[in-house]
C-alpha cells in the first residue's frame, strides 16, 4: 500500500516556499530558488535522504555566484549535474540556462547556440537521453505558450 510519512526535520532549512526544483544527485534532494509571497529565492539546499540525521544543508555556491532568485523554472539532473532553465523574478523572465555541479558546489551559466526559446514560467521539461525538452508555460506577456523546444546538453 502507498503511504505518506512526515520527515521531522530541524532548522536550519528552507523557508516556506512554491514554484522552486527538486532534483535528486545520488541520496542528496536538492532544492533551488522558487518564491513565497513577493520574496523570490537563489538559495540551494540540499538533503541527504540516506543520512543518519534527517538535516538540510545550505550550499553555499563557490565564488558566490549562483542564478538570479526565480520561481517557475525547470530542472533535470544529467550526469551528476543539475540543468535549470527560465522562470521569473516577478519582473524579468528569464531565457538562461545554469548548470550546477555539486561536487565543485558551482554554478554556471551556459551560453547555447540555436533558437533559444522565448522567455517564460510555469512550464514543463523532460530529459530524454542527454536532450532536455520543454514544452509550454506563460510569457512575458501573461500569454500561454504552446511551443516546443529541444536542448542537446552532451
Amino acid at each position: 500500500a502507498l503511504h505518506w510519512a512526515c520527515v521531522s526535520v530541524d532548522k536550519p532549512r528552507p523557508s516556506a516556499r512554491y514554484g522552486h526544483t527538486a532534483n535528486l544527485i545520488g541520496s542528496l534532494f536538492v532544492v533551488f530558488g522558487g518564491q513565497l509571497g513577493d520574496n523570490f529565492f537563489d538559495d540551494t539546499w540540499s538533503f541527504d535522504i540516506r543520512g543518519e540525521k534527517a538535516a538540510w544543508s545550505l550550499i553555499e555556491p563557490k565564488d558566490g555566484i549562483s542564478p538570479p532568485a526565480r520561481t517557475g523554472h525547470v530542472s533535470v539532473t544529467f550526469e551528476e549535474t543539475i540543468y535549470i532553465i527560465g522562470g521569473t523574478d516577478g519582473q524579468y523572465h528569464y531565457d538562461d540556462t545554469w548548470c550546477f555541479d555539486l561536487q565543485a558546489k558551482q554554478w554556471t551559466e551556459l551560453k547555447c547556440t540555436g533558437i533559444s526559446p522565448a522567455p517564460r514560467e510555469g512550464y514543463a521539461c523532460a530529459l530524454v537521453g542527454d536532450t532536455i525538452y520543454i514544452f509550454g508555460g506563460r510569457g512575458v506577456d501573461g500569454k500561454g505558450l504552446d511551443g516546443l523546444s529541444a536542448l542537446k546538453i552532451s
